[in-house]
């Protein structure tokens, strides 16, 4: 043990470095995971990622979009780059457990902060995505670093390095707005306790840090007058937070896992107590390293409760409640720091063997841990191109909309040879080839041949055993014909139910040539369908951004299919939506409207299946 101590920080640079490596692989062949395909198309791509002007949902992480926006710009869109400000990150976090290292005395108390911020295998994924938790946690760490040594220092530096650092992880995520109000009153009772308030240079600091906070509040508001606080549903704490983080950060969610969870909170709640109630007594005592964490702990859990009842605020969920994570784990080691030797070394050897053997078990190259960052194998999607160049036609693709976006990022940075994937809610016999869940086999089996599986997500790739007939109902004349100018609307086509005489499923094959169009060109090729009331029955649309970040020039090939369609009172439009309204020049080539047929072309599987199938295997559905 001794010679531990004399060469721990040599030891802990060369593990930092080691797991570095680990990540930097991951985060080269890991293939793009649904969330970050949204930050990309929607924030990144698009140069639109400030608050209020850029889509709105929480997806947006905005120093994450920032960041990931300049080496978009300067690398381009592979995966590896667009992870890069989160691999940095984790240097950032590694040099902030390092710094908290000469706040504690043993190496016990240091092994428990390795063990879950360098060796606890799910964790790292935060720095191996594009999105912004892996940030937010590297700055909290070094910020919180910084806070303990102006603690101690009382320096002015200290404490303008950990609102700088605050400031950074709130930009990253924003559920921070709550915990770093904490922090800043914390702050604020030390600077009055020692008189350091009222400095000009502080009260200019701790001005701007309001003013920040209270920009990030507000925006918080907007979000949840949007509806868009729509995460950690549920009135049930323990379960909508902590029975999924633990969840997240472990792998598992069994019984044992949890009471051990509760045991060390316990072990936390206690000793921080008796600490706290040692002579002198004085609530002033919560600035001692050993019980300052722990302060902020409860104090977090107290707030976000109160936070639900009285503002109607959702919790936390899973990876939304990190900061839990970093204030449990830094509790448990500063309370460990003041337990004797022996008991203090065989708890940290227990959790750094349990650590070590999950990461052993479970490190690979190829997904992520959480189902929340599922991914679509490189594989299926070769498998795909493969069938394209058999005959060099494009054919149709469905799948689900939680599957569209890891489709749409492969065939984005593939130059979007194959067709857009069609997004049914419930899954419809009618194209060429699907993009399943397994657990969907005793419908699609009769249509469908499985030409490809991908086991870690359930989810398999389909061939139709038979094709599918298709019967051209309209040709469109008199093309190709030029539009051109800034409307918001390009009407292609308008068609009635004298067309179609019939339920079954349409197909619109439509050829454009995109002779000067916006980088990139934020606008939706629409196959839309109406009923007799007007009610809109099929909205089907292929984001053009998804396909390339400049189409001026390029010409493409679309087919857009519906489901089955009302037999009378059809409206059905075939249009461009210019989303911004900005000048463009096209020119249509050809438009066709086919008539679907061949068997099981108009069934869909029925919508109650899925939450039965959900409730029976009781695993999600992706």
């Amino acid at each position: 043990m001794l010679l531990l101590e004399k060469h721990f920080n040599k030891i802990f640079w060369i593990l930092s470095f080691f797991f570095f490596c680990i990540v930097s692989l991951r985060a080269f062949f890991i293939p793009f995971s649904h969330d970050e395909v949204a930050t990309f198309f929607y924030y990144v791509q698009s140069d639109n990622y400030l608050p209020y002007n850029a889509h709105v949902y929480t997806n947006n992480h905005v120093l994450n979009s920032a960041l990931t926006n300049v080496f978009y710009h300067l690398f381009g869109s592979h995966r590896f780059v667009l992870r890069i400000p989160n691999l940095l990150a984790y240097l950032i976090m590694c040099y902030g457990v390092f710094k908290l290292f000469k706040h504690l005395k043993n190496s016990s108390s240091k092994l428990i902060l390795i063990t879950f911020f360098l060796i606890t295998f799910n964790f790292l994924d935060f720095f191996e995505i594009c999105r912004g938790y892996g940030l937010s946690f590297g700055f909290m760490t070094l910020g919180l670093s910084y806070l303990l040594d102006y603690f101690i220092s009382k320096r002015f530096y200290h404490i303008l390095l950990f609102s700088t650092c605050w400031q950074l992880a709130l930009a990253s995520n924003l559920i921070l707005v709550v915990v770093l109000t904490i922090l800043l009153f914390y702050v604020f009772i030390f600077q009055i306790r020692h008189k350091l308030f009222f400095n000009l240079k502080n009260l200019l600091l701790q001005f701007f840090n309001l003013l920040l906070l209270g920009f990030w509040i507000k925006f918080s508001f907007f979000y949840k007058e949007q509806g868009m606080l729509d995460y950690g549903v549920g009135s049930n704490y323990w379960q909508v937070t902590f029975k999924t983080l633990i969840l997240f950060l472990f792998g598992t969610d069994h019984l044992w896992v949890q009471i051990v969870s509760l045991c060390f909170f316990a072990f936390i709640l206690c000793f921080s107590f008796y600490y706290l109630m040692r002579k002198p007594i004085s609530v002033f005592n919560i600035f001692n390293n050993t019980l300052f964490f722990s302060a902020v702990l409860f104090t977090c859990i107290v707030a976000f409760y109160l936070q639900k009842l009285l503002l109607n605020v959702n919790f936390p969920e899973d990876r939304t409640g990190l900061f839990f994570y970093l204030f449990f784990v830094l509790s448990l080691a500063f309370l460990i720091d003041k337990m004797p030797k022996m008991p203090a070394i065989v708890i940290s050897i227990c959790l750094l063997l349990v650590s070590v053997t999950h990461f052993i078990t479970n490190v690979n190259l190829s997904n992520f841990t959480s189902l929340y960052y599922h991914t679509m194998p490189k594989a299926l999607f070769d498998k795909l191109i493969n069938e394209y160049k058999k005959t060099n036609q494009i054919f149709t693709i469905g799948g689900h909309r939680v599957r569209e976006l890891n489709y749409a990022f492969l065939n984005y940075r593939g130059g979007a040879v194959l067709n857009h994937m069609d997004d049914a809610e419930e899954m419809t016999m009618n194209c060429d080839y699907y993009y399943a869940m397994k657990r969907e086999k005793p419908y699609y089996d009769y249509f469908y041949d499985e030409i490809g599986f991908d086991d870690k997500w359930d989810r398999v790739l389909l061939k139709r055993k038979e094709k599918i007939k298709k019967e051209s109902l309209l040709s469109l004349i008199g093309l190709p014909k030029k539009y051109n100018g800034n409307k918001e609307y390009f009407e292609f086509l308008s068609f009635g139910d004298t067309l179609t005489n019939s339920i079954n499923c349409l197909e619109a094959e439509v050829a454009i040539t995109f002779n000067k169009v916006p980088k990139p060109f934020n606008a939706f090729l629409v196959f839309s369908i109406d009923d007799e009331k007007n009610k809109n029955v099929y909205f089907k649309r292929v984001p053009l951004n998804w396909l390339k970040d400049d189409l001026s020039g390029e010409t493409k090939y679309f087919k857009i299919t519906t489901g089955a369609v009302p037999l009378k009172g059809l409206i059905g439009k075939v249009f461009i939506w210019n989303i911004d309204k900005q000048e463009v020049d096209i020119n249509l080539n050809s438009l066709k409207i086919n008539k679907l047929n061949g068997k099981g072309v108009n069934f869909k599987i029925p919508q109650n299946f899925y939450p039965l199938i959900e409730t029976i295997t009781k695993q999600p559905l992706l």
